[in-house]
């Protein structure tokens, strides 16, 4: 693995929740190292902005674009360019810590 890091928000509860650490494995940027259907840490641009997100990658329906999905049904899925991406990285495993008290 390459690394792990916490988990912020709520988009991939209850699956993953916020401050769950997330480990991780780096991903070379093409489209033939993608497991679609699996999670993956996200970093990507648009309009000038820069985004990491934790999410599913699917197909999308427009050519040239991925599909971002959540677990939580409450937030909708989202096409990007596949050109935006500048990192990606397969979740490998998530550890929740539960406290009794």
């Amino acid at each position: 693995m390459d690394g792990a890091i916490y988990a912020r928000g709520d988009s991939m509860s209850p699956l993953i929740a916020s401050g769950d650490i997330v480990i991780f494995k780096k991903v070379e940027l093409h489209p033939d190292n993608i497991i679609w259907g699996s999670i993956y840490i996200i970093s990507y641009t648009l309009d000038g902005d820069d985004f990491t997100v934790l999410k599913y990658i699917r197909h999308s329906s427009k050519d040239g674009y991925i599909r971002l999905e959540s677990y939580n049904p409450r937030f909708d899925p989202q096409d990007i360019p596949s050109s935006s991406i500048t990192a990606l990285a397969l979740v490998k495993a998530s550890i929740t810590f539960h406290t009794i008290g």
